[in-house]
């Protein structure tokens, strides 16, 4: 992920203003969880966790960064269904051309996710409570909380700019 987005960086020419790091998200390393950060981002991870008590380790070192800088924070995440049934149904809809073995991977990441609800509740006890949320519509497979930044832009349309090529099919993805 890290190679791919590196490559993505480099050809908007944007890999100058971004680092990427590679860390244990449960026990950040003391220059990363003493570092000073604009934002933390947490894309795809939390239902990968092995128990919740790891989860809520995690959840703690973001809210110790985002506490220390007044970070952004972005979270997103699968979402379980309240029916177990629809899942394979569901992929079948939103990626039918997926291999069997990734909508297996799917279904079994989908189940091992945590109900928005459950998700905030985690994310309030770890110190990160008040953040905006939202999931996906009408299937509310996938869910996202985000929480702006001290350094955050204040009008994202006035700070932005259209990406281009693998960048832009990348981030639509």
């Amino acid at each position: 992920m890290l190679a791919t987005a590196q490559r993505l960086f480099e050809e908007e020419g944007i890999d100058g203003q971004i680092e990427l790091v590679k860390a244990d998200i449960t026990a950040l390393p003391d220059e990363l969880a003493d570092g000073e950060w604009d934002g933390v981002s947490c894309m795809w991870t939390l239902h990968q966790l092995p128990e919740v008590e790891v989860l809520r380790g995690a959840l703690r070192q973001i809210a110790a960064v985002r506490r220390k800088n007044d970070a952004a924070v972005w979270i997103s995440d699968f979402q379980r269904l309240r029916d177990p049934s629809a899942t394979e149904a569901m992929l079948q809809c939103v990626d039918p051309l997926s291999p069997l073995i990734l909508r297996k991977d799917a279904m079994a990441s989908e189940s091992a996710a945590f109900t928005i609800d459950e998700l905030a509740a985690e994310l309030a006890a770890a110190g990160l409570e008040g953040m905006s949320r939202g999931h996906a519509r009408p299937l509310p497979y996938l869910q996202a909380f985000w929480t702006p930044g001290a350094r955050s832009p204040r009008s994202p349309i006035a700070t932005s700019s259209p990406l281009r090529g693998a960048a832009r099919r990348e981030a639509a993805l």
